[in-house]
């Protein structure tokens, strides 16, 4: 049976304590949880021992980009193998030239902890710059030996993007996977201010109708297990393939129907559990 885990964040909305968080994951069938910046105020030996007594592991975490470097010791104690950059914004190549650079730096000084540095896309980066994919770039100029990928497949899909597929393309740099089902398509856009317009790849400025109905489709993207648009056990299989220790972790958005969020975390991990 696949072992998977839940990214934290999925509670947010939710009004569980941590501990009732941690409760409900094991109490729902997961096998681990992924961090989201909130450790429940525990140290490092308070929290692994607690997460010990629920029978959760923890692989990994999302941490922002300005933050890995002083989490690094609490999460190694912790028993993190990999600390992922959630989100950055990407404007220009400079930019991504620079987060590149940055994850290398971090990747290298983890090493002496033992973690690996990652990064999580969202839909965005599958706009294309100089006619490629920010993700793409991003893979480009990483060091293999020091960053790992972890790929959003939910959002993949939202973008237009084969999970399967991207993940053939690039065998060997993701460490992990976001299990996401998704029932929607939003065009990917450059970064913006707020009050400036969408503009696609190809340099089209959406109108107010059409950017109304992206942000429509982003919202609701995030549908009832096995309701969706993607094939899982073709998903898991292609994340095996190119990396047999790949992580699977579920993230929720948002919740479906009338259904409250955590019983939807829960149906989640029962879905994949009688289907995968």
């Amino acid at each position: 049976m696949m072992e998977i885990g839940i990214q934290l964040y999925s509670y947010s909305g939710t009004e569980l304590s941590f501990e009732e968080k941690l409760r409900h994951a094991a109490q729902a069938g997961y096998s681990g949880v992924e961090f989201a910046g909130d450790y429940g105020g525990m140290t490092a030996p308070e929290l692994r021992s607690r997460l010990l007594s629920l029978g959760l592991w923890t692989r990994s975490a999302h941490v922002g980009l300005d933050r890995i470097g002083p989490e690094l010791p609490f999460l190694a104690e912790l028993g993190v193998r990999y600390v992922i950059c959630p989100y950055c914004v990407f404007p220009d190549m400079d930019a991504v030239r620079r987060v590149a650079q940055r994850l290398n730096t971090l990747g290298e000084y983890a090493k002496q902890y033992g973690i690996r540095t990652g990064f999580h896309n969202h839909i965005d980066e599958f706009y294309k710059l100089d006619g490629t994919y920010i993700l793409d770039h991003l893979l480009a100029l990483t060091d293999p030996a020091l960053v790992s990928f972890q790929l959003d497949c939910g959002w993949a899909a939202c973008a237009g993007v084969s999970p399967e597929a991207y993940l053939a393309e690039h065998a060997g740099r993701f460490v992990s996977i976001h299990i996401k089902e998704n029932l929607g398509r939003a065009v990917p856009c450059a970064a913006r201010k707020k009050e400036d317009p969408f503009v696609t790849s190809e340099g089209r400025v959406l109108s107010k109708e059409e950017a109304d109905a992206r942000g429509e489709a982003i919202r609701h993207a995030n549908v009832k297990m096995g309701t969706g648009n993607l094939d899982w056990r073709a998903v898991a299989a292609a994340a095996l393939r190119q990396n047999p220790d790949t992580v699977f972790i579920v993230e929720r958005e948002s919740a479906y129907a009338e259904t409250a969020k955590a019983v939807c975390i829960a149906e989640d991990v029962a879905w994949l559990k009688k289907n995968l």
